[in-house]
């Protein structure tokens, strides 16, 4: 931002206006356009390592049924 203040989360919403993102807290926070210095995404992804290698093929498949409703 331009005040030196950080937003990180998932972007729901880009516009020439601004955006919106939703945070890992699900809270929704959004900004104008003239209010951002800069865009940027983040290297490094939210989901830890190694967080499904213990579940099998059909715990899988029940995680992502779940998931996609």
């Amino acid at each position: 931002m331009n005040e030196g203040r950080s937003l990180t989360g998932m972007m729901m919403r880009q516009s020439i206006d601004g955006i919106v993102l939703k945070d890992m807290a699900g809270q929704v926070h959004a900004a104008k356009a003239a209010e951002i210095a800069k865009l940027e995404p983040v290297a490094q992804s939210l989901m830890p390592e190694g967080l499904l290698n213990d579940l099998d093929n059909a715990a899988l498949r029940d995680l992502f049924v779940y998931l996609m409703k």
